[in-house]
């Protein structure tokens, strides 16, 4: 029943929640089975003339051998996976640089308005929902349309035709396969290797809610690429804008009726008007998301 957004992130959310009770219930801690196998195996070697010896020995092996594949996942996840690619190993050194990595960006103490600061979590988790809280609010601007009269349309019905289309089942899966599997994760808690994996499940329910958002940041990956092995004389130069802060601050309503003038049609307005207004927001605070909020700049 429902949307399918809404059947997705349900789905989702139940799966969550049975991986976290597995986790807990049935599959237990990684390390502690591997020391357990550890021990099972020295004392097998130590006992050499034991019959059946070398069965056991091999089938404790391949055990041991087991976990320490499913260690080295869970390590090349929390360190986003790229050391290892770099040759690193599933070594003390790197479990020590992941933690360290984690470590030097968490927040332990923040100073708020009052120039007070705060230690405690809690403090921290509800400073952080409210700054971003009134920073989502609208700030109720004169009215801006003389403003905008000078804007002259450039959409074409070509142009129109290619944005209100939805994209293949294909171009959504390339998309998602193109994105490394375990960096980190998307706002539902799961990275894209989860998608990845289980995309004969979740393709058609995921398809069905994307749109195609990547283009722009391609081609800007390509410009920047192409600056970085231009050698022309006058050079290039780019400008880095604080996008988070233009798109946390801009009126909505601002943003509709730019988007008319310049010739996008009432579909395509009415697409963008839904992925701003049906956003929830939450603060993420040292890996832990905080509670969630609706942002309203109409």
């Amino acid at each position: 029943m429902g949307s399918p957004a809404f059947r997705h992130t349900k789905s989702l959310s139940t799966t969550k929640h049975e991986l976290r009770d597995w986790n807990y219930n049935i599959f237990g801690n990684i390390s502690t089975k591997i020391i357990r196998l550890e021990s099972t195996l020295q004392n097998l070697l130590n006992a050499n003339n034991a019959p059946n010896s070398v069965v056991v020995v091999l089938e404790v092996q391949s055990k041991l051998k087991h976990w320490h594949d499913i260690e080295e996942d869970f390590w090349r996840q929390r360190g986003k996976e790229e050391a290892f690619k770099f040759g690193e190993r599933n070594t003390a050194y790197f479990h020590n640089k992941t933690n360290f990595r984690r470590k030097r960006t968490q927040i332990e103490t923040i100073q708020n308005e009052m120039g007070i600061w705060l230690t405690e979590r809690e403090e921290i988790a509800a400073n952080l929902k409210s700054h971003f809280f009134k920073m989502s609010r609208t700030a109720r601007p004169p009215n801006v349309g003389s403003y905008l009269d000078h804007i002259v349309p450039c959409i074409t019905a070509e142009d129109k035709n290619m944005l209100n289309s939805i994209p293949s089942h294909e171009e959504v899966k390339n998309v998602v396969f193109s994105m490394q599997p375990w960096t980190t994760p998307v706002p539902d808690g799961f990275p894209p290797g989860f998608y990845h994996e289980m995309w004969s499940t979740l393709g058609d329910d995921t398809v069905s809610m994307v749109r195609l958002i990547t283009d722009n940041i391609v081609i800007a990956h390509e410009l920047i690429d192409s600056m970085k092995h231009c050698k022309a004389e006058k050079g290039w130069m780019a400008i880095k804008l604080d996008m988070s802060k233009a798109f946390d601050r801009i009126e909505w309503s601002f943003l509709l009726e730019t988007l008319t003038k310049l010739g996008f049609d009432e579909d395509f307005c009415s697409m963008i008007h839904q992925c701003l207004s049906t956003v929830s927001t939450s603060i993420m605070l040292n890996g832990s998301p905080g509670d969630i909020f609706t942002p309203q700049r109409a």
